[in-house]
Parts: structure tokens; C-alpha cells; sequence
């Protein structure tokens, strides 16, 4: 990561979106998402709505929970070789935040090749949640 003036709370924040991001758009789309060892502050509702923090959602995802805030001891939902992602989420946010448009450009398109590697991994290797009735998915070329 860049060094930045950032304060770490703003960043665990951040870090807590994409981690609800990557909840919302992968895990939960695919069987065995509700069995996951991770719990969140708010659960999911059965149906077609779903609540993340104070935000309702209405794209059907199953029962489960994502996972909770997030402290400076937290474990984090990626694992290697996907790990990167978060700090290229970060990097991106550092970027736009101080108004860099070439780091900043250099820094999303880093974390967008990271992200989409990450979804076609899981979606080849996880079978999709059949029971619901739209899917929350990526278009990638």
C-alpha cells in the first residue's frame, strides 16, 4: 500500500465495504453461503429484501450472514493468492480521496482485474444457489 495520511478508522470502514461488497456479489450467490463462519450485525432476510448495516437491498438472497464490522484484528473473508484485493481497494480510495486521477486510475484498474479474477475462481469453483429466483452477477467479457 502507498503511504498516506489516512486515518486507520476510515480505512477499516472501507475495508468493512468491499468486505460486504464481496459478500453480496459472490459468497451469497452460491450454495453453502449461509454455512460460512462469518456473522454480521445485521442478518439477511429470507426473500426478496436483505438488510446491510442501515441499507435495504432487494435482490433475493438467501438466509446467512455476511461478515461483522470489521476491528485491526479481524479476519478477512479473502485469502491468498486474493488478498491483494483489499489493498488495491484501499489504494483506489487513498487516490480518489486526495484527488491523485493517475494513481488513482492505475489503482482501479489493478483492483477491477483482482476483483473480476476473484468471481470467475469462486463462480468456477462453487455451484451457484439454484433456490433463488434472480442472481446478483458480473458480466465479464
Amino acid at each position: 500500500m502507498n503511504p498516506n495520511q489516512v486515518d486507520d478508522v476510515i480505512k477499516l470502514s472501507w475495508l468493512n465495504d468491499i468486505e460486504h461488497q464481496i459478500w453480496i456479489e459472490v459468497l451469497a450467490t452460491h450454495d453453502g453461503s449461509q454455512d460460512l463462519a462469518y456473522t454480521l450485525a445485521g442478518e439477511y432476510a429470507l426473500g426478496d429484501e436483505y438488510v446491510v448495516g442501515d441499507t435495504l437491498y432487494s435482490d433475493g438472497v438467501e438466509e446467512g450472514s455476511a461478515p461483522e464490522e470489521l476491528q485491526m484484528d479481524s479476519e478477512m473473508i479473502l485469502k491468498p493468492p486474493y488478498e491483494d484485493i483489499y489493498v488495491y481497494f484501499i489504494d483506489t480510495k487513498v487516490a480518489y480521496m486526495n484527488g491523485d486521477n493517475r494513481r488513482y486510475n492505475m489503482a482501479s484498474e489493478l483492483f477491477n482485474n483482482a476483483y473480476i479474477s476473484y468471481q470467475q475462481y469462486y463462480n468456477r469453483t462453487h455451484r451457484p444457489n439454484r433456490n433463488r429466483g434472480r442472481y446478483l452477477r458480473h458480466e465479464v467479457l
